[in-house]
């Protein structure tokens, strides 16, 4: 998990930076705070548990079952919002289901330490 670490620091550091560069200024800290606890919840612990996913399923299938999260969060979206998606939507997602499903019927013969 280090590298994850390192990844978050340099990323918000750098963002930081582009942020204030650009004129914006640092938000009250209830923003700052709520703003951290949304990241944690939100990319902290997906990226933890891709990280745990590559180890046990290998980077390929990990990666494949990773893409498909956004069409996971657009259905959500629809029965939350009622709000239906464009075209493009329509089009991808039984590509997305296809291919989740040959991941999931794939014979996966080694296991990965």
């Amino acid at each position: 998990m280090g590298i994850v670490t390192i990844k978050g620091i340099v990323a918000g550091t750098v963002s930081l930076i582009i942020a204030l560069s650009a004129g914006n200024h640092i938000p009250s800290l209830k923003i700052v705070v709520a703003a951290l606890v949304l990241g944690f919840f939100s990319y902290g612990t997906s990226i933890i548990m891709f990280i745990l996913a590559m180890r046990s399923l290998g980077a390929a299938r990990a990666s494949a079952f990773f893409g498909s999260a956004p069409f996971v969060g657009v259905i959500i979206s629809i029965v939350l919002f009622r709000d239906l998606p464009g075209i493009n939507f329509m089009y991808s997602l039984p590509f997305m289901i296809a291919g989740t499903i040959l991941i999931l019927w794939e014979y996966h013969s080694h296991v990965h330490k």
